[in-house]
């Protein structure tokens, strides 16, 4: 009852802090701003309490202390809630200049809307999908026999740079090559669900990678509960959770450390991976996937680790600052990070500190509270410029409706979670350059 009490405080503590940006952010007319701002709740409303709940997992007491009382939280939350505020009130004298496309902006005021697919473009698209699992179901068990594509393990030395660019091919290429796909299918299919959901299972075995599991079945999860498809939704939602809770449970099997480097084990194979894995699974834990995922893009833990760090411990709030605009300006060093905000470094290929957007934030702002404002403003122009962008292409090629919204919600994820990815930056700038450009084509 007293951890109960203590949550129930942190948790009212967490509304008075956050609810006034969430309030004022959906006047934004960019869906990024509110995507931005919605997520800082969400993930605090879901991992908060789990944190609490769990006080006996908390293993860093020597390195920072927390004492689970309901108070302790002001700290994470004010700082938030501060930072989201500065966010909207840069976002506002922005939004007289950068503009929304009428034609992008009107989405929002209609109810999402499913493309009309015929059923001969739904036939194709779904064969096409099944095409492409059929053909990369042997490569996905060739590249894990190679220790290629798995998560934390470096590859091997491959010639004209195929480890690199199987691991972009099975991880981004295919996932967003079958979701547009999908989108061209009738979305009504609960074998093609049930096949996707176990390829995702397939593929994150594969790859000991949770992200791989939801790049394949976020789309039909999202489009199933828009178009309030039930049955579907349920589905989907609970091969994702198995899915990755047998990804995590694998890496046991998988992952072999030794003297700070981590190498792969797939003498056992798919098949025998999945079987060990199984046996260690708790199904009694499968709710705290869901709550594991949403703490993928940004967590209660990781924002009190983020608010105790110095930033001076590895470089200062400007290079924290530069780290967010592309990862090559600066090295803020592997061992320095790990030590300041989780106090021990672990093997080459993982990376335990928790680095979203906000995280970076409290580490820059430790310094100087006049970081929130540095942060807010290039947030605030990386994300309505991007939104701006992705509407003036819609606008010119005539594509409207849930696709649209999807692409802006997923690139807005995306700049939470890998700010300052090289791969994310260039897309930007590839989206930015092109709705600069006269229509090329007539889709």
């Amino acid at each position: 009852m007293v951890g109960q009490g203590q949550t129930a405080i942190a948790w009212w503590l967490m509304l008075a802090c956050l609810l006034p940006a969430l309030l004022w952010g959906q006047r934004s007319q960019f869906l990024s701003v509110k995507i931005f701002v919605w997520v800082a709740f969400i993930s605090q409303a879901v991992t908060m309490p789990l944190f609490y709940f769990n006080q006996e997992a908390y293993g860093f007491h020597s390195h920072r202390h927390f004492g689970f009382t309901g108070l302790e939280s002001l700290h994470v939350f004010v700082r938030l809630g501060v930072f989201l505020l500065i966010f909207l009130i840069v976002v506002a004298f922005l939004e007289r200049v950068i503009k929304l496309p009428l034609s992008i902006a009107s989405i929002k005021s209609r109810p999402a809307m499913q493309v009309k697919v015929n059923q001969k473009t739904s036939l194709l698209s779904t064969t096409l999908i099944l095409f492409i699992i059929m053909i990369m179901t042997p490569l996905n068990d060739w590249m894990f026999q190679m220790g290629i594509g798995i998560t934390g393990v470096q590859p091997p030395k491959l010639p004209y740079h195929m480890s690199g660019i199987l691991h972009y091919l099975v991880k981004w290429i295919v996932p967003a090559l079958l979701a547009v796909l999908y989108f061209r299918t009738n979305q009504r299919s609960l074998i093609l669900i049930v096949i996707l959901g176990f390829y995702s299972m397939y593929l994150g075995l594969s790859t000991s990678s949770r992200s791989a599991v939801l790049a394949i079945l976020f789309i039909p999860i999202v489009l199933s509960l828009v178009h309030r498809r039930w049955l579907l939704f349920t589905i989907a939602l609970m091969l994702c959770l198995i899915s990755i809770g047998l990804t995590s449970a694998s890496r046991a099997f998988v992952h072999l450390a030794s003297e700070g480097v981590t190498s792969a084990d797939t003498s056992l194979g798919i098949l025998g991976v999945f079987i060990e894995a199984m046996g260690i699974f708790e199904w009694t834990e499968l709710w705290r996937v869901l709550p594991s995922v949403v703490g993928r893009m940004t967590s209660f833990e990781g924002l009190f680790f983020a608010s105790q760090v110095d930033p001076s411990s590895f470089g200062g709030g400007f290079a924290v600052w530069l780290k967010t605009l592309h990862w090559g300006l600066v090295d803020l060093g592997h061992e320095a990070v790990h030590l300041e905000v989780v106090g021990y470094v672990p093997p080459v290929g993982f990376y335990n500190a928790t680095a979203d957007l906000y995280a970076y934030v409290f580490w820059g702002g430790n310094g100087s509270i006049v970081y929130y404002l540095v942060f807010a403003l290039s947030a605030a122009l990386f994300l309505m410029l991007q939104e701006q962008a992705v509407g003036k292409v819609a606008s010119r090629y005539g594509f409207i409706g849930m696709p649209i919204t999807g692409l802006v919600f997923l690139l807005s994820i995306f700049y939470i979670v890998a700010v300052g990815s090289p791969m994310f930056v260039g897309l930007f700038f590839v989206i930015l350059i092109f709705s600069r450009l006269p229509k090329i084509v007539r889709i």
